[in-house]
């Protein structure tokens, strides 16, 4: 009997860490699940998830809903560039920022690239339009390969050559670089 009873209280044990763990992991996932696709910050040694600073953008063109033909040989002398996804929370949770950000330039400077399927971005691109030139594509298609994009939000600041200025998760990586927008003042 003393036998059947240590191996019930050791099953039990066992089973109240399996559940302590699994809540553990599962609230691990859903801190991960804020962020975007990907972790911002990758180990040493891993592959970035977006261009760098100092970086040149592979070449790329997009036409904007507006019918104007982006291309990395001819671009202003700053782009900011937004990689938003219209299922992901992080980007909803960044846009107000990224609106704020975007003001300090003209339109024509400003490009937010809408990603998914068109029906699910409607809303998305409506609202990015008031401030920026909008273009969409699917999920890690061609523009956000060759700014090396790898999951969202991303935000870039190009100079005319196609080479990064300033890149990060998160709009206000821009103002920590100074020197990015004409008449820099802080916010």
């Amino acid at each position: 009997m003393p036998y059947l009873i240590a191996a019930v209280v050791l099953v039990g044990a066992l089973g109240l860490l399996n559940l302590v763990l699994s809540f553990g992991i599962i609230r691990r996932l859903r801190e991960q699940a804020a962020i975007g696709h990907h972790d911002p910050a990758p180990e040493a040694g891993e592959k970035p998830w977006m261009a760098l600073q100092q970086q040149q953008v592979r070449p790329f063109a997009v036409e904007t809903a507006d019918g104007v033909r982006i291309d990395r040989d001819a671009l202003p002398d700053r782009l900011l560039v937004a990689f938003l996804s219209a299922t992901c929370d992080a980007c909803a949770q960044r846009l107000p920022r990224f609106r704020e950000v975007a003001g300090r330039l003209p339109r024509s400077q400003v490009l937010a690239i809408a990603v998914g399927p068109l029906e699910e971005t409607v809303a998305l691109r409506t609202e990015l339009a008031e401030f920026a030139q909008v273009a969409a594509e699917e999920d890690l298609g061609p523009v956000a390969a060759a700014f090396s994009v790898e999951g969202y939000p991303a935000f870039l600041m190009l100079d005319s050559a196609g080479v990064v200025l300033a890149s990060g998760w998160d709009a206000g990586v821009f103002d920590k670089t100074p020197g990015l927008f004409p008449h820099d003042v802080a916010i």
